[in-house]
Order: structure tokens, then C-alpha cells, then sequence
């Protein structure tokens, strides 16, 4: 089971909706787990947007119906959680799972990322980075650190991370 949580608390801090997406398809066409999207309940409906059109059975919305603890449960289960810099990053990365996390360069992730044994962080160093930003309507550059980085990076890492586990 793949665990993705493609929104955080901070849209300066979430990868590109359209991004989550292409990456979602790229899993579901070359691996044989199951996609679980998991968040908050007021997140469900725009995870919708990720289960739409996609296999039945092979991606589940679990944003509102799973509690934190039963989240937590399954956090401590998955071959690899794949999510921007959030809470659950840096549980996942604690429960030492393996944990792929996408973060902005709003700040530095040497210092504010998630640590484990088991944590690769994608990160693009853009020239405007750190900017220390705290919401992405300031954001003169179009959140580069974001849209420079590609599903298919993210796809290669996250196939890199799953053979080693």
C-alpha cells in the first residue's frame, strides 16, 4: 500500500494538484499496490478529484472517514508514504516508514524537514530559495520550487524507495 497525502495545512507547502495526479497514474499503471489518499476532512472533496476516473479498488479516499489514530495505523503499515512537508511527513518519517517527501523551498529541509532513516526529501533549490514565504500569493516566480519538480522524478524516486524496502 501506497500512502499519498497531497495537501497539507499550507498551499505555499503543496505540490501542484495536476502534479499529485499524473504522479497517482504513473503508480497505478506501473506498480501493483493500492493508493490510499489521506487528510482531514475538509480535504475530502478535492481528493475526490484524484480517485475520479481511476480503478475501483486500486485508490480509496479515506479524508474524513479514517480518524488520526486509525491514519496512524496505517502510516505504520504502508511501503511508502509519499507527501508534501507536513505533520504527516514527519510522523511517517518517526514511525521510521519509508517516507518520499515533496518540500517547497520556503524553507530549508536540511532544518525544517522530516528526519528518519528512511526519508528522502525532493526539493528543488530555486535562486529565490529559502524565501521564508509563508503563503504562496506572494510568490513572484510562479512556486517554481514546486513546478520544476516532475511526476516523473517524483515516479523515479519513489520506485527507487520501494525497491529498497
Amino acid at each position: 500500500m501506497i500512502v499519498v497525502a497531497p495537501l497539507s495545512n499550507d498551499r505555499l507547502r503543496d505540490w501542484p494538484r495536476n502534479s499529485y495526479s499524473r504522479l497517482i497514474d504513473l503508480l497505478l499503471v506501473h506498480t501493483a499496490r493500492k493508493i490510499v489518499l489521506v487528510g482531514s476532512p475538509e480535504q475530502r472533496q478535492e481528493l475526490n478529484l484524484h480517485v475520479r476516473g481511476r480503478p475501483v479498488g486500486r485508490i480509496e479516499n479515506t479524508a474524513g472517514i479514517w480518524s488520526w489514530p486509525e491514519t496512524l495505523d496505517r502510516l505504520r503499515v504502508a511501503d511508502l508514504v509519499i507527501c508534501n512537508n507536513s505533520g504527516v511527513a514527519h510522523v511517517s518519517a518517526e514511525m521510521g516508514r519509508a517516507t518520499l517527501c515533496i518540500f517547497a523551498a520556503s524553507h530549508n529541509p536540511y532544518e525544517w524537514g522530516p528526519r528518519g532513516p528512511n526519508v528522502t526529501t525532493l526539493y528543488v533549490r530555486t535562486a529565490c530559495s529559502p524565501c521564508s514565504m509563508s503563503t504562496q500569493m506572494g510568490c513572484a516566480f510562479g512556486h517554481a520550487c514546486m513546478t520544476q519538480l516532475t511526476p516523473e522524478l517524483v515516479y523515479e524516486s519513489a520506485i527507487k524507495v520501494l525497491a529498497a524496502n
